[in-house]
């Protein structure tokens, strides 16, 4: 649990870094960014409409509120995930405070390293069109590739957990009639 914990706040660390130092950057450099700059991308991420810099401004509130639907989900997790919520209905009643502080953590890595795979992308759309670049054709590949990596991650480590909290209750059981035949 103690790699979740960590991998979870690097994963922070890099949502929190991507939206303030994006921001500054524009502002930074909001004089040397061309009058017209790309605002639409094919799916070859070839550029095929342009627009005023101004737009750039919508891709930043797209960037906060990103960012901040990231911490709403933080606090439902937190505070309105249930055993059967995590797990199911068949193993809530098997579930102990460890599974869930497991679960909980391993969804909240999970969510957050989605949340940052999802900022990187806007940052990345946001530093091409400032700087009047293609996105490239691999871009929405990596992108999708890179979310479907961390959903089968997460997908693959609850299970893992359910797997440990079934095989728990088969060895209570197990010792419970033991327990009764002597």
């Amino acid at each position: 649990m103690k790699t979740y914990r960590v991998s979870y706040r690097i994963a922070n660390c890099i949502i929190h870094g991507s939206v303030w130092l994006t921001t500054i950057f524009l502002f930074v450099f909001w004089k040397y960014i061309p009058a017209q700059i790309p605002t639409h991308y094919n799916s070859a991420g070839v550029v095929d409409n342009w627009s005023g810099k101004g737009m750039l401004f919508l891709l930043v509130i797209l960037l906060f509120f990103v960012y901040g639907c990231h911490f709403i989900a933080m606090l439902f997790i937190k505070y309105g995930t249930t055993p059967e919520g995590l797990y199911s209905k068949k193993l809530k009643d098997l579930v102990t405070e460890e599974d869930m502080q497991v679960g909980l953590c391993l969804t909240r890595t999970y969510l957050a390293w989605t949340d940052a795979a999802v900022l990187l992308m806007f940052v990345y759309i946001i530093v091409s069109s400032a700087s009047c670049r293609d996105l490239g054709a691999w871009f929405i590949w990596v992108v999708f590739g890179v979310i479907g990596l961390e959903f089968v991650w997460y997908m693959a480590a609850l299970s893992k957990r359910k797997k440990r909290i079934r095989l728990r209750a088969l060895e209570e059981m197990e010792g419970r009639e033991r327990q009764d035949d002597m």
